[in-house]
């Protein structure tokens, strides 16, 4: 429903050494990849696309702050990963 109405998101997330940090996101969409679902979002504190882990997500709330959704998609973002990855390589 955040993702439809664009509101902001809230949750602490857990990465994968196991470090807790707040995250403010702008979610954009749900993917299921590798037998797991994730949240494609505008991290506001990282300032950038980030993909979370569903289960990694504690404390989650819509908050009551509303964002203008941006160009970027899941495709055109795993795109241009893939494009820097290629570069690296």
């Amino acid at each position: 429903l955040a993702i439809a109405q664009k509101r902001l998101v809230s949750f602490d997330y857990r990465n994968t050494k196991g470090e807790y940090a707040k995250r403010i996101v702008e979610p954009m969409t749900l993917v299921y990849k590798g037998f797991a679902w994730y949240l494609f979002a505008f991290c506001k504190i990282k300032n950038d696309y980030r993909i979370f882990k569903l289960i990694r997500m504690n404390n989650l709330n819509a908050e009551n702050a509303f964002f203008k959704r941006k160009d970027q998609s899941y495709h055109d973002y795993m795109k241009l990963s893939n494009d820097k990855a290629e570069l690296i390589n």
